[in-house]
C-alpha cells in the first residue's frame, strides 16, 4: 500500500519524529492505515504507543477533551493518579517532561480540530505523532509544520484486491461482471465494500451476481446497511454532517439537487451567494466535497446519496441553479455568435451570478464542459425557460458540436408549449431551429416543412428575421452546403435568397451584414450558371468573406472561403481552391469538428489533380477527427475517403 511507504519514508528523514496528518471523508480507512502503520514500525519506537480516539466524528456529544485525554496518556505512562494536576497548562508541560529523551509514536484517532490536538503533541525529537481526521487541519500544517497524506477512495484495482482478500480471489473472479458491478456501485470506498463482504461472507451460498443484482436494486444507501452494525455509512456520513455550521449544511443539501457530474463554484455562488466561497472550503476540508480542479466540486457518489435524502425537494434552489446555468448559457452565446438577433433572455434575476467569458475560446470550454448539466437542466426546468434553452444552445448543438438530435428533440418539446401558448413568434423560430437541424443531417425532405412554416409566421407577423432566416435556410437546403449545385437547384433557389437578401440588408447594421453575406452565396451559385457569370459569382462570394472579416466573424468567413474553395475547384483552378480550403482551416483553428468538410475538400481537389501524395496525407487526418467527431452524415464523409486500411 502506497501510504504505508509514504508514512514510512516521512519518518526516515529524520530520527523518527514525525507529525503527520491523515485525512479523507468518512469510511475511506485512515484508522486502518494508521493503526496498521503503527504495527509495522512498532520497533522504531522502544519507549511505546499511545493510541487515543479523540471522537471528533462519532455518535459520541462531545469530542474527547484534551485534558481527559492527557490524564489517561499520564496514567498509562506510569504516573499515580495523585500526581496528575487538574490544570491543562499543567498537563501539557508534565506530559512532555515525562516524554522527554522517550522515542514514542502516538496515534491520535478522529480529531475534530487543531485545538484539540495541539495540547497533545509530545514537544520533543524521536516521536512520531499521527492524526486522523475528516478535516485538514490546516492549523497543524501551518504552526506546527504537520506533513498532510490524504486518503482516497481505492481505485478500481485496489478495490478487487481488497474483496479478494476479503472473500477469496476465486470466489471474486468466477464472476468479473457481477465483481466489477460491486466496485462501481461502492465507488471505491472500503466501508462500503466491507459492507458488501459481510453480506456475502454470511451468505456463501449466494452467487456475487445476485449480490451485485440486490446492490443495483436497492436505492442510495440503503444497500449498506448491515443488521446489528451502527457504524453504517449513513451514521459515518452523520458525524460528519452534523460538525458543520449551518450555512455549510444547507450548501451540501442543495448542491445534492444539482444534475450534473460536477458543480462549479459559481454556480454555488448563485446557490448561496458569495459566502458559498468559505462555505465550499469548509466542505472539501471535511471531505464531503472534493475540488477535483480549481472551482469544480464533486460528491463521492454515495456522499451524494446521503445528501440527496437530506435534501428536500426546493424549487427555489433548483430555480437557482437552472438560472445560473441558463445566463451562463446566454452570456456565452452571446461571445460566440455576436450578431445574432434578437435575444431572448429576459433580465438576470437578483442574485444569480451567471459565468462571463473573455472570448469565443473560453466560452466554447465552458459548454463543452457543462453541455451535459444544460441539458439535463432542460428536463427539470420550469416550462417557461424551455423556449429560452433552444435559443441559448441551438448555435453551440447546431454550429459547433453537431449534437443535432438533441436539437430537434428540445425543440420539439418546446414548440409544443409554444403552440399551445400561442406563442408565435417561438412558433416560428422554433420550426426554424428544427429544420435547421435537419438541414445539417443533410435530411433536406425533413428539414423543408418546418422552414416553410417559419417563413409563413414571420410573413404573417411581418417579422423580417424570421421570414429571412426561414428564406435563407430554404435557398441553402435546394442548393445544398457540401458539392457544387446544379444549374436547376441554383434556378430553383434563387428567389428565396434574393428575398432572404434583401430582408437582411433593410436590417442594418453588423448582424443585418453579416447575415447578408450568408445570402450571398446561392445567388453567387445561380450567377455561376448564368452567360459570363462567373466573374460576378466569384465577386460575389469573395464579397461575402470580406463582409465577414470585417465583422470580426472568422467562422462565417471560412465558411465562405468554402464556397470560393468549390467554385475554384469546379472552374478548373485547384491551386486556388486549395488555398481556399486552407484558408478555411486556419479560420476553424482547432475547432476539430468545424475542421473535417474542408478537410474532406482538401482531400477530393488533391485527387483530383493528382497529388495523391498530399491526398493521403489530408485523408490520415482526416479519418483521424472521423473517429471522434458528431460530424453529421459521416456515411458521405467515409464514402468520399474510402475504407480505413488497418494498422
Amino acid at each position: 500500500m502506497a501510504e504505508l511507504g509514504e508514512l514510512t519514508r516521512l519518518a526516515g528523514e529524520d530520527d523518527g519524529t514525525i507529525l503527520t496528518v491523515i485525512s479523507g471523508a468518512g469510511g475511506v480507512g485512515k484508522t486502518t492505515l494508521a493503526v496498521r502503520w503503527a504495527h509495522a514500525v512498532a520497533g522504531r519506537y522502544p519507549d511505546g504507543q499511545l493510541y487515543t480516539d479523540l471522537r471528533g466524528f462519532g455518535p459520541e456529544e462531545a469530542p474527547a477533551g484534551p485534558a481527559d485525554v492527557l490524564f489517561g496518556f499520564l496514567t498509562a505512562l506510569g504516573l499515580p493518579d495523585h500526581r496528575i494536576p487538574p490544570a491543562l497548562d499543567e498537563r501539557v508541560a508534565l506530559f512532555r517532561s515525562v516524554l522527554a529523551g522517550r522515542r514514542m509514536l502516538l496515534v491520535l484517532d478522529n480529531a475534530v480540530g487543531a485545538e484539540q490536538v495541539r495540547p497533545l503533541l509530545p514537544g520533543t525529537r524521536g516521536c512520531a505523532v499521527v492524526v486522523t481526521s475528516r478535516s485538514q487541519l490546516g492549523g497543524l500544517v501551518v504552526a506546527e509544520g504537520a506533513h498532510t497524506l490524504r486518503l482516497d477512495a481505492f481505485d478500481d484495482e485496489e478495490a478487487r484486491n481488497y474483496l479478494r482478500g476479503r472473500l477469496g480471489a476465486a470466489r471474486v473472479d468466477a464472476e468479473p461482471l457481477a465483481r466489477d458491478a460491486i466496485v462501481a456501485r461502492c465507488g471505491g470506498l472500503p466501508l462500503a465494500l466491507a459492507v458488501v463482504c459481510a453480506r456475502a461472507a454470511t451468505r456463501s451460498a449466494f452467487s456475487l451476481t445476485a449480490i451485485a443484482a440486490e446492490l443495483q436494486d436497492e436505492e442510495g444507501l440503503d444497500a449498506f446497511t448491515v443488521a446489528g452494525f451502527k457504524h453504517d455509512l449513513r451514521a459515518v456520513f452523520s458525524w460528519s454532517y452534523r460538525q458543520l455550521p449551518d450555512g455549510a449544511a444547507a450548501l451540501f443539501r442543495h448542491l445534492a439537487l444539482h444534475p450534473g457530474a460536477d458543480v462549479s463554484r459559481a454556480a454555488a455562488i448563485s446557490v448561496a451567494g458569495d459566502e458559498a466561497r468559505g462555505l465550499l472550503r469548509l466542505l472539501c476540508d471535511a471531505h464531503l466535497l472534493d475540488e477535483r480542479s480549481p472551482g469544480r466540486y464533486v460528491y463521492h457518489d454515495l456522499v451524494r446519496a446521503y445528501a440527496l435524502e437530506l435534501a428536500t425537494p426546493s424549487p427555489a434552489v433548483l430555480g437557482r441553479i437552472v438560472e445560473h446555468y441558463l445566463f451562463s448559457g446566454g452570456n456565452a452565446v452571446e461571445v460566440c455568435f455576436p450578431y445574432r438577433q434578437p435575444s431572448r433572455l429576459p433580465p438576470v434575476p437578483d442574485g444569480i451570478r451567471p459565468e462571463t467569458f473573455a472570448d469565443p475560446r473560453e466560452a466554447y470550454a465552458w459548454q463543452d464542459a457543462e453541455y451535459d448539466t444544460l441539458m439535463a437542466l432542460t428536463e427539470i426546468c420550469d416550462e417557461s425557460y424551455l423556449k429560452i434553452f433552444v435559443w441559448v444552445l441551438c448555435p453551440y448543438q447546431q454550429d459547433v458540436r453537431f449534437h443535432l438530435h438533441d436539437s430537434i428533440g428540445l425543440a420539439r418539446r418546446a414548440l409544443t408549449i409554444a403552440e399551445r401558448d400561442g406563442s408565435r413568434w417561438w412558433i416560428g423560430f422554433l420550426q426554424y431551429a428544427i429544420g435547421r437541424a435537419y438541414l445539417r443531417l443533410n435530411q433536406i425532405d425533413r428539414a423543408m416543412p418546418p422552414l416553410e412554416a417559419a417563413i409563413a409566421v414571420g410573413r404573417a407577423t411581418d417579422d423580417p428575421i424570421r421570414l429571412a432566416h426561414g428564406l435563407l435556410s430554404v435557398a441553402t437546403g435546394i442548393v445544398g452546403v457540401h458539392d457544387v449545385p446544379t444549374r436547376t437547384e441554383t434556378i430553383k433557389a434563387y428567389p428565396y435568397a434574393v428575398e432572404a437578401l434583401a430582408a437582411y440588408r433593410k436590417l442594418g447594421g453588423d448582424f443585418g451584414r453579416v447575415e447578408a453575406a450568408n445570402a450571398l452565396h446561392p445567388i453567387a451559385w445561380y450567377h455561376f450558371y448564368r452567360p459570363g457569370g462567373r466573374d460576378k459569382a466569384r465577386a460575389l462570394l469573395q464579397e461575402s468573406i470580406d463582409i465577414n472579416v470585417r465583422c470580426d466573424h472568422p467562422h462565417g468567413a471560412a465558411g465562405s472561403w468554402m464556397h470560393l474553395a468549390r467554385f475554384h475547384a469546379a472552374t478548373g483552378d485547384p491551386a486556388r481552391a486549395v488555398a481556399a480550403f486552407e484558408e478555411a482551416l486556419r479560420l476553424f483553428g482547432d475547432m476539430q469538428d468545424l475542421r473535417i468538410e474542408p478537410l474532406i475538400g482538401l482531400y477530393s481537389t488533391h485527387l483530383a489533380a493528382g497529388d495523391q501524395e498530399a491526398a493521403d496525407r489530408v485523408r490520415g487526418e482526416a479519418l483521424s477527427l472521423l473517429e471522434t467527431a458528431r460530424y453529421p452524415d459521416i456515411e458521405r464523409l467515409e464514402a468520399i475517403l474510402g475504407p480505413r486500411t488497418p494498422g
